[in-house]
């Protein structure tokens, strides 16, 4: 939405849009958060165990391959690296190296 509206008005870099989105997105998220747990309270929704720091630590490491996408989109935006429309050519060579690199299954949640 922010690359339609900076192509309709002509002139709005995309980079500074989507700079100006983070403080109200992150706002948004600790909010939710604040309403999640405020009802989790008041229902008494289960809580499930919670894991070991080296658990923590290991399945971080192995998000980190697919969340380099964001940085790599996000941070070529903003950078001015990628330009506006052609970071799309770009993602293509990301999804390669995270097919080769991540080999986890969705078996474990069904």
């Amino acid at each position: 939405m922010l690359i339609v509206y900076s192509l309709a008005s002509g002139g709005v870099s995309i980079g500074a849009l989507f700079m100006a989105g983070y403080i109200p997105g992150i706002l948004l998220g600790i909010g939710l958060m604040i309403v999640s747990a405020y009802y989790a309270k008041k229902y008494n929704y289960p809580v499930i165990k919670g894991t070991s720091l080296k658990n923590a630590v290991k399945i971080t490491i192995s998000a980190l391959p697919g969340l380099s996408l964001l940085v790599v989109i996000i941070g070529g935006i903003v950078s001015e690296f990628l330009q506006q429309l052609k970071h799309r050519e770009f993602i293509p060579f990301d999804d390669v190296f995270l097919s080769r690199h991540d080999h986890r299954t969705f078996d474990n949640y069904f």
